[in-house]
């Protein structure tokens, strides 16, 4: 009886460190997927402020100020 006890706890073990393995690697997937999403949204974030036209931006001369 506890020969049959013993196995099923070692079958238990193994069957747990299966799901240890996987839930591991869908874990290094999930970090890899919010390190692309992440990598992503800078490139978009410099790509918005790389675009914006600096000209309407500029602040007037000192010879544009004394002339208004």
């Amino acid at each position: 009886m506890l020969s049959s006890k013993i196995e099923s706890l070692q079958d238990l073990v193994k069957s747990q460190e299966a799901q240890l393995i996987d839930l591991s690697r869908r874990t290094e997937q999930a970090y890899e997927k919010v390190q692309d999403i992440a990598n992503r949204a800078v490139a978009a974030a410099k790509r918005e402020y790389i675009s914006v036209p600096t000209s309407s931006h500029t602040a007037p001369s000192q010879s544009e100020k004394q002339n208004s």
